[in-house]
This record gives structure tokens, C-alpha cells and sequence, in this order.
């Protein structure tokens, strides 16, 4: 892994904060909705990401 300043570190805990409570401050159907996208984006691509989870755990991809 590449090392990061502590500058770096506070800015993405910053950003992520700023995420957190902005996804806080949305109603539950607005929630839904995007969790809904994210499911249907990681089903889209689930061959891809089986063999890439497969591959970074060192397993052959014929366990895929």
C-alpha cells in the first residue's frame, strides 16, 4: 500500500462525514432507491467481480 499524509487521511474522513450526514438527511424512499441501483449495478457485474474476489484470494478461477 502506498503511504498517505495525515492531511490526506483527515480530508477523506472529512468527505466521508459530509456523505454520512447528507445520506442521514434523506427519506427512506430516496434511500431505498439508491440502495435498489447499487444492487442491480453489483448483479449486472456479478461474473466479473466473482472471478475478481476469486483471484484476489489466490483461488483458480475454475472455483469461480
Amino acid at each position: 500500500f502506498q503511504d498517505i499524509s495525515s492531511e490526506t487521511v483527515d480530508s477523506t474522513l472529512a468527505r466521508a462525514e459530509k456523505k454520512l450526514e447528507a445520506w442521514k438527511s434523506k427519506g427512506f424512499k430516496e434511500r431505498t432507491i439508491q440502495l435498489n441501483h447499487i444492487i442491480n449495478d453489483v448483479l449486472e457485474e456479478k461474473d466479473q467481480l466473482s472471478t475478481f474476489i476469486t483471484l484476489e484470494m489466490g483461488k483458480f478461477l475454475a472455483y469461480v
